[in-house]
């Protein structure tokens, strides 16, 4: 019988602490044990330390690693527009698919890791450059095992097959979000086709060891939550408990998010650990508490905006946010 196990993240948002308390989590908890890392996207924006979170992760030497729409906006591949570009006597005015408070600081991040430098691991290769630089290689899919794909968001919309693959898409697989058996179904259909069309593009990776075979399991990220969708169903799932997976029958499960999770009673540090035995497999979801009010007050001293700093609180911690808004 062979045996993997797989610790699964994303969704670090620049949040060096969480990052950081997930991997010593993982250290004690599988104490001994060998574990590839798998990366689901949006390593920048919305927290203070881009530059210190992508060196944790390098220091980690991730397996696996794809592109989220946040990375996106970092290189410019997605972004918003200053409308008021060609009008000298208006202030700035921005346009496009990140909210106002997201894009002020991607474009902080961006000023922020221009000139941080270091050597990383892209492939198998060793490289030097900046963190956009390392974020501009990364693939939308992701396929580490034989009908394993890895993916930030989802087919939202329903799915109709276009021509060829091609940049609608990857957008819709990069900005998409899974949050209902519908929208399961439909990324369940997109990824089903990808398959049949075996894509030769950089926008998709696949592990030299692994064939272009119908998805027994898409993982995904994005919004933040934990959520298994199996049998045909879309669950909510809770921390250190272990659910089996059928390889038979395509799963579909969101890992949650490492440094801005959006489970409602719950805002620490989460990552999944799964574990592929033959034709079987069972996830562990995880909930790391970390130092997250050292994290909401640097943001405060560098003055991050106030409803950005509300995603890492409860409602019940939220200053001057009224009852109905919570």
């Amino acid at each position: 019988m062979n045996r993997e196990r797989i610790l699964l993240h994303g969704d670090v948002h620049a949040n060096d602490p969480a990052l950081r308390a997930i991997f010593a989590h993982a250290s004690r908890t599988y104490a001994g044990e060998r574990y590839q890392i798998w990366s689901l996207g949006d390593l920048v924006g919305r927290g203070p330390h881009p530059s210190r979170a992508w060196g944790t992760l390098m220091d980690m030497c991730p397996d696996v690693a794809i592109v989220g729409n946040h990375d996106w906006g970092l290189t410019g591949a997605s972004g918003n527009v200053n409308v008021n570009a060609h009008r000298p006597n208006h202030l700035p005015h921005y346009s496009g698919p990140f909210n106002a408070t997201d894009w002020e600081i991607i474009l902080r991040h961006r000023r922020e890791t221009e000139l941080v430098k270091r050597t990383y691991w892209f492939n198998g290769q060793q490289m030097d450059g900046t963190i956009a630089d390392y974020l501009d290689q990364l693939p939308v899919v992701a396929v580490p095992r034989t009908g394993i794909y890895l993916l930030h968001g989802g087919m939202e919309k329903a799915f109709e097959p276009p021509d060829k693959a091609d940049k609608t898409l990857w957008h819709d697989l990069v900005w998409g979000y899974v949050k209902t058996e519908q929208h399961a179904r439909q990324t369940v259909a997109a990824i089903h086709w990808l398959a049949q069309q075996q894509p030769k593009t950089p926008a998709v990776w696949r592990d030299h060891r692994a064939t272009w075979q119908p998805p027994r399991l898409i993982v995904v990220a994005h919004t933040h939550r934990r959520r298994l969708y199996r049998h045909d169903v879309w669950e909510s799932v809770h921390p250190e408990t272990t659910y089996e997976l059928s390889l038979t029958d395509c799963a579909l499960v969101g890992v949650g998010s490492v440094g801005f999770s959006a489970d409602l009673d719950d805002r620490n540090a989460n990552y999944a650990l799964l574990t592929l035995e033959d034709d079987r497999a069972t996830i562990v979801y995880h909930s790391v508490p970390y130092n997250r009010h050292t994290v909401v007050q640097q943001m405060r001293d560098l003055r991050y905006p106030q409803t950005t700093i509300n995603r890492l609180l409860l409602p019940s911690e939220r200053v001057g946010v009224t009852a109905d808004e919570r």
